[in-house]
């Protein structure tokens, strides 16, 4: 359902303002002429209604003297003159309607809005000029090689039954499915309806007044359905154990693994060698003592011997760069 009230304007001449866009086709305070195209809405407050129009639709511009008419009169109403051939006013838009007027009017687009966007891009850029800045200072240091140090481990695995939980459509193949529950599973969803989202929609009539609709639009939510959460056991091969060994020399062995129950096939409680990792590190010491450490592959740990001195560099934080001791001197 719609009402209608009257649009509001300015006097130009004498100041008056709030004038009733219907009631007042001329400036009760100096007489002067409506100007159409400054019709306005009125504040919420300050809505005068309209009821049972005199004249239906938009107003019409004199040809002769230019002064808004009404869509029914056929002379003008200041100079007289006939309204064959004349204009109808420019119609004012609501927000929530100018897009859809812009185009069945084809009226031209007001002024772009300014956007915040150029000032958040050059925050970004600022932010990431210093931040690059800071990545890349650094200095220089002697340091000397001090030690060298490794680990390695091998896992061990084991043919386990093992019990889990999931909902059903998720079991794994090969699966032994046990009891199952029901309750909500919040990846599965269904749209309901949840209410109305309800806004009040202006729209300027063209003879100083304008209707105010409300539209309204269902609202939807998201709520969980039911499904089927099940245990189950499966057989696979999990982490049973890790066996490492480490040292401080040059010659970094292998821990020992021994009393593996091997199987040919799969069968719970078959063990066997899983991953195996390494890690190879030589020590450096700087000029205020202070100890660090890069990760070298085998080769090149074994032939950096204890008391080479290099120059390295060091981020803002101090860390040592482990990349600079290729190129240092």
């Amino acid at each position: 359902m719609s009402k209608t009230y009257e649009m509001m304007w300015d006097c130009g001449f004498c100041g008056s303002s709030k004038l009733l866009g219907k009631t007042h086709r001329y400036c009760p305070g100096c007489g002067a002429a409506q100007d159409p195209s400054t019709r306005y809405f009125p504040p919420e407050d300050e809505k005068v209604a309209v009821e049972d129009h005199e004249f239906v639709g938009a107003d019409k511009i004199c040809p002769s003297c230019d002064a808004p008419n009404s869509a029914k009169a056929a002379c003008c109403t200041n100079c007289g003159s006939p309204m064959d051939g004349s204009k109808q006013v420019k119609i004012q838009q609501d927000d929530a309607e100018e897009s859809e007027a812009k185009e069945s009017t084809n009226q031209p687009p007001g002024p772009p809005k300014k956007s915040n966007l150029p000032m958040i891009i050059g925050v970004i850029v600022v932010l990431a000029i210093i931040c690059g800045i800071l990545s890349m200072w650094s200095e220089e240091k002697e340091v000397s090689v001090t030690g060298h140090s490794w680990t390695r481990s091998i896992d061990i695995e084991e043919f386990q039954r093992t019990d889990s939980a999931t909902w059903q459509d998720k079991i794994p193949t090969g699966a032994i499915k046990g009891t199952c529950t029901t309750k909500e599973n919040p990846s599965k969803t269904k749209k309901v309806e949840d209410g109305q989202e309800c806004n009040t929609v202006k729209k300027d009539k063209g003879d100083g007044t304008y209707t105010e609709t409300e539209k309204c639009e269902t609202k939807y939510k998201e709520i969980p359905q039911n499904d089927q959460w099940c245990k189950y056991q499966i057989d696979e091969w999990k982490l049973k154990d890790t066996k490492k060994a480490s040292g401080n020399d040059l010659e970094p062995k292998w821990p020992e693994v021994t009393g593996l129950k091997e199987c040919s096939v799969n069968q719970l409680g078959c063990q066997k060698q899983g991953s195996k990792k390494e890690e190879y590190f030589v020590l450096f010491s700087d000029p205020e003592s202070k100890e660090h450490k890069c990760s070298f592959d085998e080769n090149k740990w074994k032939s950096i011997a204890v008391g080479t001195k290099k120059t390295m560099e060091f981020g803002i934080a101090g860390g040592i760069d482990c990349d600079s001791f290729d190129k240092a001197k």
